[in-house]
């Protein structure tokens, strides 16, 4: 099993939020970029729009159809997320 890692994006920039049609991503590095692409590590962006208590406060990068989007991170993201970053949830 190919180990995956976890990158936490400074530069990412999330667009669209909720039932908005059109959900994007911007500013990613060319490093993250190709994570993402390869799937060699999970990226997480901060959401500061993220204030439902169900949520995490980071969302996860997709790629897609030749498109970077952001989707609310499962319950293994999240432990991976917790694992390498020690419980931050993005609130404090």
């Amino acid at each position: 099993m190919k180990k995956i890692g976890v990158i936490l994006s400074d530069s990412g920039v999330i667009h669209g939020h909720g039932t908005a049609p059109w959900k994007w991503v911007s500013g990613l590095s060319e490093t993250e970029r190709a994570a993402v692409v390869e799937k060699t590590a999970v990226v997480f962006i901060r959401d500061p729009a993220s204030h439902h208590y169900t949520q995490c406060g980071y969302k996860v990068v997709r790629f897609q159809s030749g498109k970077f989007f952001h989707r609310e991170p499962g319950a293994a993201q999240i432990r991976k997320f917790n694992k390498y970053f020690s419980g931050d949830n993005g609130r404090g």
